[in-house]
């Protein structure tokens, strides 16, 4: 009888190590729109990456003038957020980072820890279910940019829609990165532009505009335009709008909850206009689908029973939007 000789016992092969480069992103400095990055390499032996298993990473806070004597000048960057990188394609990812100091305290600009204790906690997030978006003003200009006399809001053409093809691109990155952007149009000037993110539950929102931020940085990188959000435009500095409703807002009928919530910001608006950037001497007003009031309660959201919400109307473009979240919903959830 012939002999039956066992298969040979084939040893797995190793699994090739997966090379990801990840860019860590951090804000250094919000009223001068100051983004900064790193890049590193990583290696993983999965391509299911999480937030927990990227590593932080250290900068010299001297250099980037946070810190001003080197006893203690290093800075920690904490991974809080990834996202795709748009730019350098798939493994690669985008990886937000909130900074502190070596004590554990967290650096001034480093206002995200804030917002999340605050919005993610149970007290507020199951009882208020608080969602909120932006809408961001930018200025997008060349060298050979001519503000074109008239409005030019929405308009399509030659003259008016010069960066659109830019904006596309910048919306497209956007949508690759999993970024939450819902929309962009042209502005009132040939040289603004607005975009919207959200809405969205929770600091995300915040931390998809941040990435925005970033995206359009790298853009003036690659092309001669310059892209800011800090610039005067039509004699007016540029807006950062939010849109904001909580849980009680959206059950049938709650138009008596805005009427409160307009009462609650109204009691709060000098302690706001030094936030948000406003003029000293504004006045608080507000109106139903007003767009020069302090406040608007637009008309879709009136109309409609169960989906109401507000606009802040309050905010310079530059402004740092954990900060701005967390003092809204600390003023209508409480």
């Amino acid at each position: 009888v012939e002999e039956i000789q066992p298969e040979p016992v084939k040893a797995d092969e190793p699994k090739k190590p997966i090379i990801v480069i990840a860019e860590y992103i951090w804000v250094s400095d919000y009223e001068q729109g100051t983004i900064c990055s790193k890049t590193k390499t990583l290696v993983f032996n999965t391509n299911e990456i999480s937030i927990r298993d990227i590593r932080q990473k250290t900068y010299n806070g001297m250099l980037t003038g946070e810190v001003e004597d080197d006893k203690s000048s290093d800075i920690i960057l904490q991974p809080v957020y990834i996202c795709n990188d748009p730019i350098r394609g798939n493994p690669n990812i985008l990886v937000l980072c909130e900074t502190f100091h070596i004590d554990g305290q967290p650096t001034v600009n480093n206002k995200r820890n804030e917002l999340a204790r605050m919005i993610e906690t149970k007290e507020v997030f199951e009882k208020h279910e608080p969602w909120f978006s932006f809408k961001q003003e930018i200025s997008v200009k060349d060298e050979k940019s001519v503000e074109i006399e008239g409005n030019s809001y929405c308009k399509v053409g030659k003259n008016t829609g010069k960066f659109r093809v830019l904006m596309n691109q910048f919306y497209v990155w956007c949508l690759k990165a999993g970024i939450n952007i819902t929309g962009f149009n042209s502005s009132s000037s040939t040289s603004k532009w607005e975009f919207t993110i959200g809405p969205g539950f929770g600091v995300r929102t915040s931390d998809d505009l941040i990435f925005t931020r970033y995206l359009l940085k790298r853009i003036t990188e690659i092309t001669d335009v310059n892209i800011s959000i800090n610039e005067y435009l039509d004699g007016e500095k540029m807006s950062l709008k939010m849109y904001y409703s909580i849980k009680d807002m959206r059950k049938e009928d709650g138009d008596e909850v805005v009427d409160k919530t307009i009462e609650k910001l109204k009691r709060k608006h000098k302690d706001f206009i030094k936030l948000f950037g406003t003029k000293q001497d504004s006045k608080f007003t507000h109106g139903i689908g007003t767009n020069t009031t302090s406040i608007k309660y637009p008309v879709i959201a009136k109309v409609d029973k169960r989906n109401k919400y507000l606009v802040d109307n309050r905010i310079l473009s530059n402004a740092d939007p954990y900060i701005i979240a967390k003092n809204i919903f600390e003023t209508i959830c409480n």
